[in-house]
């Protein structure tokens, strides 16, 4: 066994906390700005800017680990975003379709945020 439950169970969970995280500051982000206060749109535009992180380090993670050749992390933390497409058996037990499941998804996301973060930069950003 290459981890053990608990290492799972905290990457899940890390993974979890911070994908929310990242929708609950984006949706802050668009309600703060109703207030119409100045200096709740500089917050708001923070709280954004977080929101973007968090969200490209979600999304950047799963591949990093399968690049690095931890896929059975990638599992964990794409569990972690999407707890129903990913099961939480152990890596030796998933079916081949599911590994190249877990591969296939980690490096998508992972090629698809590295397109967003430079189009971000060409353009940019806010």
């Amino acid at each position: 066994m290459k981890y053990s439950q608990k290492d799972f169970e905290n990457y899940v969970t890390i993974s979890r906390n911070l994908f929310w995280s990242a929708f609950a500051f984006i949706i802050l982000a668009f309600v703060l700005p109703t207030f119409n206060i100045f200096w709740i749109n500089w917050v708001s535009k923070f709280i954004l800017f977080l929101a973007y992180i968090f969200v490209a380090i979600s999304c950047l993670i799963p591949g990093f680990f399968v690049i690095f050749g931890k896929p059975w992390f990638a599992q964990a933390w794409l569990r972690g975003i999407n707890s129903t497409m990913i099961p939480s058996t152990e890596w030796d037990n998933l079916s081949v379709g599911l590994k190249f499941l877990i591969y296939l998804n980690s490096i998508v996301i992972f090629v698809s945020m590295v397109f967003a973060i430079i189009f971000f930069i060409v353009n940019k950003g806010f």
